[in-house]
């Protein structure tokens, strides 16, 4: 006779991290006296939320520095528990930079099917429904709201199977995958009324 044992394992999404990056404390009103702060802050967050079968997938821009920086981000990024997927985004240049700080994967977009929903995984917005995706989480807009962004070289309106995962937009942590549905779910709900 055998013992069965369940596994829960959950997905956790985030965005935009930016490591490293002083400036993004300015540009986006981040809370954080300086980029240690900050720092300190994003991979406590990551930490408190990860178990060790859990699944993060960071949605592009996560970190940029010296080579001694990179080192360090290395050192964190193996020290947090679980499995960590990074998504390039424009600021992460090359997936071997990523595969570098520790990542044990990266990729352009990622497709996934959670609970009977296609979910594509992406830096950017999509301002079309890719062929049977559900769901678009993405990062990239930091606070742009999805009904308002007018940006250089974005289309004013993000259409709403996209759901925002930067950090700036969710009080500076992870996300359950299952929560980033619930957003997506009142969003929709919203725009159907």
């Amino acid at each position: 006779m055998g013992l069965a044992i369940k596994v829960r394992m959950n997905y956790w999404i985030i965005s935009d991290e930016h490591y490293g990056h002083a400036n993004i404390i300015k540009y986006c009103d981040r809370p954080f006296k300086n980029v240690h702060e900050m720092n300190y802050h994003l991979m406590r967050a990551t930490r408190r939320v990860m178990k060790p079968d859990d699944i993060m997938i960071h949605l592009g821009d996560v970190g940029f520095g010296s080579r001694s920086f990179m080192e360090n981000m290395k050192r964190e990024v193996q020290a947090w528990p679980g499995t960590h997927i990074a998504i390039r985004g424009n600021h992460d240049r090359k997936h071997s930079r990523l595969l570098q700080m520790g990542f044990c994967a990266s990729f352009d977009s990622l497709e996934i099917v959670y609970n009977g929903l296609r979910i594509l995984m992406t830096h950017r917005p999509r301002y079309e429904r890719p062929d049977g995706v559900d769901i678009v989480l993405h990062g990239h807009v930091h606070r742009a709201l999805q009904q308002n962004l007018i940006e250089a070289n974005e289309k004013p309106i993000i259409p709403l199977f996209n759901v925002n995962m930067c950090v700036d937009v969710t009080d500076l942590q992870p996300q359950s995958l299952d929560h980033a549905i619930k957003r997506w779910r009142k969003q929709n709900e919203r725009e159907a009324k």
